[in-house]
Parts: C-alpha cells; sequence; structure tokens
C-alpha cells in the first residue's frame, strides 16, 4: 500500500481555520467571565466565644467576625436584649477595617456581652449575615453578582449552678475528737498590747492616707498607671508568680486609674458599676468599655469561678489595659 500524499491547507483553508480557532476561544472567554464568581475571594465568617461554660450570672463575650472583599456591603441582624436565653449587657461593633498584608479584603466584627440566670446547655442560636459585593447595585449589576448569605453556627454554653460542686449535706461526716488546748496565761497588764495595737494601726492609716494623697497630687493618673503595669508585668517574668492574682492585681490597677481619672469616689463601688457609669453617662465610647470588660472579667473569673489564667490571656489582658490608659491620657479629670 502506498503512502498517503500529506495533507496541504490552501491559504484560504488555513484563514478559516485560524478563524475557527479564535472564534471557538472568544465562546470559551465569555463562558467563564459570566460564571466567574462576583468575590475575588469568598467572603468567611467566624465565631467565637469567650467562654464555653460559665456561672449564672457570669458575663461572658460573644464575638461574630465576617471577612469580605473590600467595597463590599456586610449587614447584620439588629441587635435586641435577647439572645436565646441570654441577656444582652452590652455591644459593639468594628466594621470595615483593613486586614494586615491584605489590601483586598477587609473584616466587620460586632462583639456583645451575655449572661444568663438559667442552668444547664444554653444556646446561641445562628445568625444570618448579608454581603453584597460593590457592584451588586447600578447599571452593571447582575445575576451573578448577587449578595451572599453567610449563616454562622450556633453555639452550646454550658452554665452552671453556684451550688454545683458542693458537698451532699445530706452525708455525714465524722466528727473529730476532742482536743486539749492549752490555755495562756493572761498578762499582768492586758490594756498594754491593746494600746499599741490601737496606736500601730492609727499610723498605718493616716501613712496610707498621706502615701495615696501625695500620689494623687504629685503624679498624674496615666503615669502611675503605666508605672504600675510596667512593674506588675516585669514581676511576671519570675518563676514564682501566680499567673491569677497577677489578673486580679492588673484589674484593680485598671479600676483605680479611671477612678482616679475621673475623680470617682472610691469607697464602695465595684470596677463593673463604675464602668456602667461612665458608659451610662457617654464618658467612654463602646469600644474602651469593652476593652475595661474583658480585663474585669478575667480577673473576676480566676478569683470567683476558680479559672486558671492561661499566658496568653494574661498577655492579652496586659495589653488592652495599656491600650485603655493610651486612649484615656488625654483626659485628666482628677
Amino acid at each position: 500500500m502506498s503512502p498517503l500524499p500529506p495533507t496541504t491547507f490552501s491559504p484560504t483553508r488555513r484563514s478559516v481555520w485560524k478563524m475557527h480557532v479564535f472564534v471557538s476561544l472568544g465562546f470559551c472567554w465569555l463562558f467563564m467571565a459570566g460564571n466567574f464568581p462576583a468575590f475575588a475571594s469568598s467572603p468567611t465568617i467566624t465565631v467565637k466565644s469567650s467562654a464555653e461554660s460559665v456561672r449564672v450570672a457570669e458575663p461572658f463575650t460573644v464575638q461574630w467576625t465576617v471577612l469580605a472583599p473590600s467595597g463590599a456591603t456586610v449587614s447584620f441582624p439588629e441587635v435586641g436584649q435577647q439572645f436565646g436565653d441570654f441577656d444582652l449587657i452590652r455591644s459593639a461593633d468594628l466594621f470595615d477595617v483593613p486586614l494586615a498584608g491584605s489590601a483586598e479584603m477587609r473584616s466587620w466584627t460586632r462583639k456583645v456581652v451575655l449572661e444568663t440566670l438559667y442552668t444547664g446547655d444554653q444556646q446561641i442560636p445562628a445568625w444570618e449575615i448579608r454581603v453584597r459585593p460593590s457592584s451588586a447595585s447600578g447599571a452593571g449589576a447582575s445575576p451573578d453578582n448577587a449578595e451572599v448569605v453567610l449563616r454562622s453556627k450556633p453555639l452550646t454554653i454550658h452554665v452552671s449552678s453556684v451550688l454545683e460542686d458542693r458537698g451532699d449535706p445530706t452525708q455525714f461526716r465524722d466528727i473529730e475528737s476532742v482536743v486539749d488546748v492549752e490555755i495562756p496565761a493572761e498578762p499582768t497588764n492586758s490594756s498594754l498590747p491593746w494600746l499599741l495595737g490601737g496606736l500601730g494601726v492609727v499610723a498605718l492609716i493616716a501613712s496610707a492616707g498621706v502615701l495615696v494623697a501625695w500620689r494623687r497630687r504629685g503624679v498624674r493618673p496615666t503615669r502611675w498607671a503605666r508605672q504600675e503595669i510596667d512593674v506588675l508585668k516585669a514581676s511576671t517574668e519570675t518563676a514564682d508568680f501566680d499567673r491569677n492574682e497577677a489578673a486580679y492585681r492588673l484589674s484593680k490597677i485598671l479600676g483605680e486609674f479611671v477612678q482616679m481619672q475621673y475623680g470617682i469616689d472610691e469607697s464602695g463601688h465595684t470596677a463593673e458599676e463604675v464602668l456602667h457609669r461612665l458608659e451610662t453617662q457617654q464618658t467612654i465610647d463602646s469600644e474602651i468599655a469593652m476593652e475595661m470588660a474583658q480585663v474585669h472579667e478575667l480577673a473576676d473569673g480566676a478569683k470567683y469561678a476558680g479559672r486558671d489564667v492561661s499566658k496568653s490571656d494574661l498577655d492579652q489582658a496586659f495589653e488592652r489595659a495599656s491600650r485603655v490608659v493610651k486612649l484615656l491620657s488625654d483626659t485628666d479629670r482628677r
């Protein structure tokens, strides 16, 4: 069998063949452009809670964060007074914030502080958040540029009663036998120790009053707070420091700083009461109030709920306290 002769194309047929190739590529490009998503990066949503288990009436924080391209419109639901069986204490929004290392993406965050009087496993419902790209409206709008609905996952929080983990009062334990205690003989002059002790207490109170007065007259609250925070932070670098005690002392420093800064009477006011009073009078904004509340919540959880403070939680508390002092440093109302 003789071999087939080589196929040859005339210039006219070659031009037609090239035209077919270009037309096919053009249709492919139109198909891909019409079906390419409106967002360069798909929007995402995350939800996290500051605690998975709390006590009755113990505040905790829940945060929803949406990541979406720059120029998008993100619509959060209206904030009500209830989240399931949880009561809303306060909320704060931080919208359209650029992300570090990304010029195309931004973040939208909503933080709420909740508490409840119900016990057991309680659920925070899921949220639906709508994200619309910048090209979803106007003359260039198309069905492919429609908004995206993000749905967060529900959270389950275990709420325990303050009476849990206590001993059963119906189970009696053995009583120790009688122990003989030696009664010390009364001194001949019993009034002298009481007199010396009373003078010592008076001197101690007077010294403390002079020290507090000197500190408030001689040192600005901002400078005092920064020094106290630096000293406390330096003490945490030793091997024998207690993170729970450090968190409690940091909360006390922040509370005293705010009282000194705004001239609030120290007697009979808890940190939560002072914070509520300043926020009600619109003396401080919600962002600063949220930062302060998280420092106080960490200290209360360590002192009253028996939680162990981690190193990362303590480092974050130091950053929040320093940030609050910096934001309030421009106002001195001693």
